[in-house]
């Protein structure tokens, strides 16, 4: 007989899960793979510096369910991202919704549909 077990980290830990951010900037790096996907986001802060700002995404099985793939986003693309921050002031935040308003794309996280 054979037994599988799996185990996941909880959000939690590592993420605010009770608060929310928005970061604007540009894609500097856009790494589809297991077991999550990173958009790097350079932002620009209020005295001119550039911060990058590393966004987790669910695994891509559940973003490809959602309309997800290699190609929903390219370095150099231009996003708002919302999302929950990382704990003890790390430049890390989950997805939550993204918008690209240059092509009107947008996504609203988990129960809403894209509107690709």
């Amino acid at each position: 007989m054979s037994l599988s077990a799996s185990a996941h980290h909880s959000r939690a830990l590592h993420f605010d899960i009770d608060q929310e951010i928005t970061r604007e900037g540009v894609v500097s790096s856009w790494q589809w793979r297991n077991p999550h996907p990173f958009i790097f986001l350079d932002v620009t802060t209020a005295s001119g510096e550039t911060e990058t700002w590393a966004v987790e995404l669910p695994n891509t099985i559940a973003m490809t369910r959602r309309g997800w793939s290699p190609e929903t986003v390219s370095v150099g693309d231009h996003l708002t991202i919302t999302g929950s921050p990382g704990r003890e002031g790390r430049r890390i935040m989950t997805l939550s919704s993204a918008l690209r308003a240059e092509d009107g794309w947008e996504w609203r996280g988990f129960g809403f549909r894209n509107n690709e």
